[in-house]
């Protein structure tokens, strides 16, 4: 299976934290964003695409071809990865996509969803799969940024 260094919940996908602090903390050597919906618009591909310097290898990938990728034989790569909500962390798990450690960093108040932490607000629905997450031995925990605290969800929630 391929090495993935951080899979991170962050709803803004690539944007300037990520390519500033968490890239410098992890060094990934991909970026990669698993998102069915932002796969499928074009036009937002593109936007996500071109903000990622060209030292870095980037991908845009559906649930199924990210699977189908991370499955492969690993090699050299580092990929940090980002998701919008944790049933796509979910998805990948069920399909043989070994996760370790999941960071939950931003997901943003909508309806239906309440506030978890800071900038994190999450649904009752989603606040299940995190912790289903956990029960199969995925770590769960909050930081919404390298200099913050880790914080198991858990105790969060």
């Amino acid at each position: 299976m391929k090495n993935i260094v951080l899979v991170r919940i962050d709803d803004r996908l690539i944007h300037g934290q990520i390519m500033t602090q968490w890239s410098r903390l992890y060094s990934p050597t991909e970026i990669m964003v698993v998102d069915d919906e932002t796969c499928r618009d074009s036009f937002m591909t593109e936007v996500l695409l071109m903000a990622v310097p060209k030292e870095f290898k980037a991908v845009v990938a559906d649930v199924d071809r990210a699977a189908e990728y991370l499955l492969q034989e690993a090699g050299e790569e580092r990929i940090l990865m980002l998701v919008k909500v944790p049933e796509t962390v979910e998805a990948l798990v069920d399909r043989g996509v070994e996760i370790r450690a999941l960071n939950v960093g931003g997901m943003c108040k909508r309806a239906g969803r309440s506030t978890l932490y800071r900038n994190i607000s999450s649904s009752p629905a989603e606040n299940e799969t995190l912790l289903r997450l956990q029960k199969r031995g995925v770590r769960v925990y909050v930081q919404v940024v390298p200099e913050d605290k880790e914080m198991e969800i858990d105790k969060v929630l």
